[in-house]
């Protein structure tokens, strides 16, 4: 759709507030998948939630101690009453979810990837249909904050708590690996932040629907009939279609459980920088896995720093490849961060790279969940298990996130490569068939049967609603009317 609209200020009062901020500050976060089994008790229940998700506006204000949001599976929308032919006006990705058969083949869930494996969203676990993710500033005031809200879900009824997964941020922003993350984040235009990094603020329309993307268009939204909005609760739909817009202001959210091998990265960085005698080589090693990653543990990038890990360039992220690194001997071609986001250095030119990178960037919301190391090394055979919980914000999950993944992430043939998957999250369709080619003079270093660092063990596509989209669900007239509930059985209602 061609955009009809200059690019406007954000509703920040409309928006969910996990859009446009990360939450540094509240580093505690529970995700709970809900399962709907009545729709009218789960209306009246998002009735009670939609006073309560925290918008943009409230992020914005000093003192908030805990946030709440809310997002639904395609599968939550159908179990809430939603018809097919409104299903019809989101996107094939959503629509379809993340384990359809082609989408699971694009994003790499295969072989221990496998859906049939996961712990959760796959097709022998429970279906997921909304998510509630919770944030507070201590751990304490999570686990308040979970309890409260599935005390009130217990009392509403007709929703039932299928998983709750429990995340954080550790004091130095490092992963389990060790690295430093978070670092390179797009801003949003009209979010009120500027560049500061060496890039100009995304399209919002990347982000967010209802707003012009990158191509200069509005991106697709998904709309309802007039009839069904008697409460005004929708914006019209700028196409004037006569339908009421249900997407603006809100956008997809990606969740993906990632188990990491923390043992087997650093035993793989250990057996291949050994001294002639056997002995391990600690600072050749750590070289190693920042070759992998593309930043030195620090965060310092090789780009910059391609000998040590400089303290000064710890949150740097104003760089390119095409000029600083051209021959990629100090961050190799197929390193993490350069597949993520590859800047300038995709054909035919840098200006061409840098315009197409910008369709393709993705808000970042992830946590990491399982116990820090104590020494930031793995114990020998420890049984504990320790990841990432991947969390994507974008407005179109096929062209951003399904691109990222499958054209930079996973193929094999990037940059002048032939059998170089991204090294640290990428899979192979071959077993053992994942290279790591380190770029250098006089001759290039290729390690070989590459093992895999990351399995997928649960998630889902979201669609994220506006706060005006959240009240629509809960009193919209696109479901049966709500049958009479009781007030005094369900907590909060008056």
């Amino acid at each position: 759709m061609q955009a009809t609209q200059a690019t406007q200020t954000l509703d920040f009062d409309d928006i969910q507030g996990i859009v446009l901020y990360g939450y540094g500050r509240l580093p505690f976060v529970r995700y709970v998948f809900l399962s709907i089994e009545d729709a009218d008790r789960a209306r009246a229940w998002l009735e009670l939630a939609a006073g309560e998700v925290t918008s943009a506006r409230t992020v914005k204000s000093p003192g908030a101690a805990t946030t709440l949001h809310l997002a639904f599976t395609v599968d939550g929308l159908r179990a809430l009453g939603f018809a097919e032919d409104e299903l019809t006006t989101f996107p094939t990705a959503f629509t379809q979810g993340m384990t359809a058969p082609y989408r699971s083949r694009l994003l790499g869930d295969y072989a221990a990837n496998d859906p049939d494996n996961w712990q959760f969203g796959g097709p022998k676990t429970p279906t997921i249909h909304a998510l509630l993710i919770l944030y507070a500033h201590t751990e304490e005031a999570v686990e308040a904050l979970t309890t409260s809200q599935t005390q009130r879900l217990e009392g509403v009824g007709g929703i039932s708590v299928i998983r709750v997964e429990g995340g954080y941020l550790k004091d130095d922003r490092k992963e389990h690996f060790g690295f430093k993350d978070g670092i390179s984040q797009p801003k949003i235009q009209g979010s009120g932040r500027t560049e500061s990094d060496g890039e100009a603020p995304i399209k919002t329309g990347e982000f967010l629907l209802g707003y012009e993307n990158e191509y200069g268009e509005l991106p697709s939204s998904p709309t309802v009939p007039n009839a069904l909005d008697s409460n005004g609760d929708l914006h019209g739909d700028p196409g004037d279609s006569g339908r009421r817009d249900l997407g603006r202001n809100g956008t997809y959210l990606v969740f993906r459980k990632l188990s990491q091998d923390v043992e087997g990265f650093w035993k793989f960085a250990d057996e291949h920088t050994k001294k002639e005698d056997g002995q391990s080589d600690r600072d050749a090693a750590k070289h190693l896995a920042a070759r992998i990653v593309g930043r030195w543990p620090g965060g310092a990038p090789l780009v910059l720093s391609p000998s040590w890990d400089n303290p000064k360039f710890s949150d740097a992220n104003v760089f390119n490849y095409t000029h600083m690194d051209p021959k990629s001997h100090g961050c190799p071609a197929g390193a993490h961060i350069r597949r993520a986001n590859p800047r300038d250095a995709l054909p035919p030119d840098s200006d061409e790279s840098l315009r197409e990178t910008r369709r393709h960037r993705l808000m970042r919301r992830g946590r990491i969940y399982g116990p820090p190391l104590a020494d930031g090394q793995p114990q020998d055979g420890e049984a504990v298990d320790r990841g990432f919980q991947f969390i994507i914000i974008n407005a179109d999950l096929h062209r951003q996130f399904e691109f990222v993944q499958q054209t930079w992430i996973n193929s094999p043939k990037f940059d002048g490569l032939y059998r170089d998957p991204d090294p640290l999250t990428g899979v192979h369709p071959h077993n053992g068939g994942r290279c790591l080619t380190i770029q250098g003079e006089p001759v290039r270093r290729e390690i070989t049967h590459l093992p895999s660092f990351v399995t997928v063990k649960g998630g889902a596509y979201f669609f994220l609603p506006s706060l005006r989209g959240i009240r629509f669900l809960a009193q919209g007239d696109y479901a049966k009317p709500l049958r009479q509930i009781d007030a005094s059985s369900v907590p909060g209602r008056k």
